[in-house]
C-alpha cells in the first residue's frame, strides 16, 4: 500500500485525482495536496487507469481489472486473461485496455471483457480516445487506430522513437516518448513530430492539458510546458525523480513519480512538492481503540480505521521507529536512540524520556505495564507509557522481540537467545535449542511462538521449554502475531504462514514480493507491514476440522486450496483447475463442485448465468454478481462467481449450504470439507 516505490499513473475525473503505484497502492485526493491511501487487496501492480460510464477502472499485471465509483473502494473484475494490462481508455461506450504482445481487451461495462486482435504482436504501452477514435502506441514509432476498439489500423508516425504515453489534450492526441519525443495529431492518423521543439533529450512519460497550457513530464524530474503543443519550455520541478504521469483537475496540475513523489502546479510553470502520505519501509503494526497504526523509519506513522484507507501522521523529528504496542488506552512506539512516543489515538503523539540512548527494537503490553527491549539487552518498563525505568536483562545480546502471556514476559534475540521474566525486572536465560536469530514472538492459545531466520519457528507452553517446529519455509521470519484463533508469521519475500496451534504451519499467498517486517491482529483481520511501505490485509480464522463426522447416508467431498484434485468419499479425482481463496471465501471450478455434490449445471453464455440443480433445488448465479437465487428466493453472498483462465469458479460454501451440505474449513490443511446427503 503506502510505498517508496513508483507512483505510475494518474487521472482526474468526478472531482478526484486517482493515482496508481507499486505494492497495490491507490491514492486519492480532491486537490492534489491532501491524499488518502487505499488498499486494493490484489496481487501485482496496477499500471493503467481511466474514468468512464460513471466508474474509475484500473488495470494491471496478470489481467488485473478493478472498478470503483469513488476511487477509494475497489471491486475486482475478471478480464478473462492472464496477460498484463498496462493502459486503458474509455470512449464510444467502451473500455479498451492494452498490454504486451499486442494485447487488446474491450468491455462495455468493465466487467465482461472480449479479446481483440490489433494485428500486431508488439507491446502496446498506452491508449487514449478522442475524435471518435481509439489510438494505441508502442515501441519504434508504433501507432494503431480504431473507431470501435475492434478493428485496428496501423498509422505512420514519422518517428522511430519508443512511445511511453498518450493523452487527449484540448481536442488533440499528444504522444510522449524517448529522447524528448512529442507527437501531435488532430485525428490519430496524421501526425506532426515536435521533437526538435522540446529542447530535451530526456525520456517523456506523460502529458496533460489544462488552463490553456500543455504539460509533459519525464525522466530526472523533466517538466515541459507549452501554450500551443508546438513550442515547449523547460520548467524547474525541484526534483530529480523520474516523473511517470501527469493530470489536470480542479485548477491544478499533478505529477507523480517514485518514492511517493507528488508535485503540483497551478499553471504548469511553478511546481510545489506535496506530501502524498506515502512512506518508506514499515517495521511494526498494532491495533487498539478501533485503529490500526503502522510505524517505520524517519518517524513514519500511518493510521487506519479499517486496514484499507490510511492517513499519514509521521513525526519527522524521530530517526526511526521499530516497535509498537497498544495497552491501557495508549499506543507506545519505540525506536532509534531510545526514542519512545505515546498516543491515545495514533494521530497526536508525545515524546517520552526512555532513559537510554540504545536502539529499542520491540515493545509489548502485559501485567499492567509496557515493556520495551533493545540493543545490548536493554529493558525499559513503564506502567503508563510516560514514566520509564531501565532494567538489566542479564545479557549484552540485542533483544529483537518481546511478548507477554500466562504471567510471563518472553524476550528473544540473536543466536537463539530467549529470556523470561515474571515481572520484567528479573530475567532468566532459557535454552531454545537453536542458534538461529529470533526476531519475533507472540502468545496465544496457551502457547508462545517465536520466529526467526531460515524459517525457524519455536513453540512453548510456558516460555521455558521450547520445541523446534517445521514451518515449511527457509525464508527469514521477522514477525508473528495471534488473533482469531490463529498465529500468523511474516517474513522476507512476502512470506506469510498460518497455524492454529503454533506447531503445524501452512503458507498463505501475500500477493507481494516485499519483505514483511511486522504483523498485528485487530477488528477481525490481520495487517502485515514491510519494505517499500507494503501493507497487506487479510482475514484468517481458526477452528480447524481434523476429522469431519460422517453419518450413514452422507458423503464427504474435500477440496484443497491450490491442489488440482479432490476427494469424494475417500476416492481421489484429478481436475484441470485448482480452488483458490478470494475475499476470504473458497472458490471451486463449477464442473467439479457440481460433480462432488451430485448436481447438474447449465451455462447461459449470453447472460453469464450458471444454473445448478439437484433434486427439487435450483440455484442461479451470475458472474461478478453476489446475488444467489435458490428456488426463486434471492440472497446475498460475500464473494461473487468469476471467470478465470477459461473456467467458471463458484463460492463453495454458498452452493454447498444451499444444497443442504455442512461446510467445514480446516485452516491447517487448507481444505474445505463438504458433508451432506448423497
Amino acid at each position: 500500500m503506502p510505498t517508496n516505490s513508483s507512483l505510475f499513473r494518474i487521472c482526474y475525473d468526478d472531482g478526484v485525482f486517482v493515482v496508481l503505484g507499486s505494492n497495490n497502492v491507490i491514492m486519492t485526493s480532491p486537490d492534489g495536496r491532501n491524499w488518502s491511501i487505499h488498499n486494493t487487496g490484489i496481487a501485482g501492480t496496477l499500471s493503467g487507469i481511466c474514468y468512464g460510464n460513471g466508474i474509475f477502472l484500473a488495470v494491471g499485471g496478470a489481467g488485473a481489472v478493478l472498478t470503483s465509483t469513488d476511487g477509494a473502494t475497489w471491486t475486482r473484475q475478471s478480464a478473462n486473461t492472464t496477460n498484463n494490462l498496462v493502459s486503458v481508455a474509455y470512449g464510444n461506450g467502451l473500455f479498451a485496455a492494452v498490454g504486451p504482445g499486442g494485447t487488446v481487451m474491450t468491455s462495455p461495462d468493465g466487467k465482461i471483457w472480449t479479446v481483440q486482435s490489433p494485428g500486431t504482436t508488439n507491446n502496446l504501452v498506452g491508449i487514449a480516445y478522442g475524435s471518435n477514435t481509439f489510438v494505441a502506441v508502442g515501441p519504434s514509432g508504433l501507432i494503431l487506430t480504431s473507431p470501435d476498439g475492434i478493428t485496428w489500423t496501423s498509422q505512420y508516425s514519422h518517428s522511430n522513437s519508443n512511445f511511453y504515453g498518450i493523452s487527449i489534450c484540448n481536442g488533440s492526441f499528444l504522444v510522449a516518448g524517448a529522447t524528448g519525443t512529442i507527437l501531435v495529431s488532430q485525428d490519430g492518423k496524421t501526425w506532426m513530430n515536435q521533437n526538435q521543439n522540446t529542447r530535451t533529450t530526456s525520456n517523456l512519460a506523460g502529458v496533460a492539458y489544462g488552463s490553456g497550457t500543455f504539460v509533459a513530464v519525464g525522466a530526472s524530474g523533466t517538466v515541459l510546458s507549452s501554450l500551443d503543443s508546438g513550442i515547449w519550455t523547460s520548467q524547474v520541478s525541484r526534483t530529480t525523480s523520474n516523473l511517470a504521469g501527469v493530470a489536470y483537475g480542479n485548477g491544478t496540475f499533478v505529477a507523480v513519480g517514485p518514492v511517493g513523489t507528488v508535485l503540483t502546479s497551478p499553471d504548469g510553470v511553478v511546481w510545489t512538492s506535496q506530501s502524498s502520505g506515502a512512506c518508506g519501509a514499515l517495521h511494526a503494526a498494532a491495533y487498539g481503540s478501533g485503529t490500526f497504526v503502522a510505524v517505520g523509519p524517519g518517524g513514519s506513522i500511518l493510521t487506519s480505521s479499517d486496514g484499507n484507507t490510511w492517513s499519514n501522521h509521521s513525526q519527522g523529528a524521530v530517526d526511526g521507529l521499530a516497535g509498537l504496542a497498544y495497552g491501557s488506552g495508549t499506543f507506545a512506539a519505540v525506536g532509534t536512540g531510545g526514542a519512545i512516543l505515546t498516543s491515545t489515538d495514533g494521530v497526536a503523539w508525545k515524546s517520552q524520556n526512555s532513559g537510554t540512548g540504545n536502539l529499542l527494537n520491540a515493545v509489548c503490553y502485559g501485567n499492567n505495564s509496557f515493556l520495551a527491549v533493545g540493543n545490548t539487552g536493554i529493558i525499559d518498563i513503564s506502567p503508563d507509557g510516560t514514566t520509564w525505568s531501565n532494567h538489566a536483562s542479564g545479557t549484552f545480546n540485542n533483544l529483537d522481540g518481546v511478548a507477554y502471556g500466562s504471567g510471563t514476559f518472553v524476550a528473544v534475540g540473536p543466536g537463539g537467545s530467549i529470556l523470561t521474566s515474571s515481572d520484567g525486572a528479573a530475567w532468566k536465560n532459557q535454552s531454545s535449542g537453536t542458534t538461529s536469530s529470533l526476531t519475533g514472538v507472540a502468545y496465544g492459545n496457551s502457547t508462545f511462538v517465536a520466529a526467526g531466520t531460515g524459517g525457524t519457528v519455536l513453540a512453548s507452553t510456558d516460555g521455558s521449554s521450547w520445541k523446534n517446529q517445521s514451518s515449511g519455509t527457509t525464508n527469514n521470519l521477522t514477525g508473528v502475531a495471534y488473533g482469531n484463533g490463529v498465529f500468523v508469521a511474516v517474513g522476507t519475500g512476502g512470506a506469510i504462514l498460518v497455524s492454529t496451534d503454533g506447531k503445524t504451519w501452512a503458507a498463505e499467498s501475500s500477493g507481494t514480493g516485499s519483505d514483511l517486517a511486522g504483523v498485528c491482529s485487530g477488528n477481525g483481520t490481520f495487517v502485515a507491514v514491510g519494505s517499500s511501505g507494503a501493507i497487506i490485509q487479510g482475514t484468517v480464522s481458526g477452528q480447524p476440522v481434523s476429522t469431519p463426522v460422517i453419518t450413514p447416508g452422507e458423503q464427504l467431498a474435500v477440496f484443497t486450496i491450490g491442489q488440482s484434485s479432490f476427494f469424494l468419499d475417500g476416492q481421489s479425482y484429478n481436475t484441470d483447475a485448482a480452488p483458490f481463496i478470494s475475499n476470504g471465501r473458497t472458490l471451486v471450478p463449477v464442473r467439479y463442485l457440481a460433480e462432488a455434490l451430485g448436481a447438474q449445471t447449465s451455462w447461459d453464455a449470453t447472460t453469464q448465468k450458471v444454473t445448478i440443480t439437484k433434486g427439487s433445488t435450483t440455484i442461479e448465479l451470475t458472474i461478478n454478481s453476489t446475488t444467489i437465487t435458490t428456488n426463486g428466493t434471492a440472497g446475498q453472498m460475500e464473494t461473487a462467481p468469476l471467470l478465470a483462465n477459461g473456467r467458471t469458479y463458484l463460492p463453495a460454501r454458498d452452493i454447498a449450504e444451499a444444497l443442504g451440505y455442512t461446510v467445514q474449513w480446516d485452516a491447517a490443511a487448507r481444505t474445505v470439507n463438504l458433508v451432506g446427503k448423497q
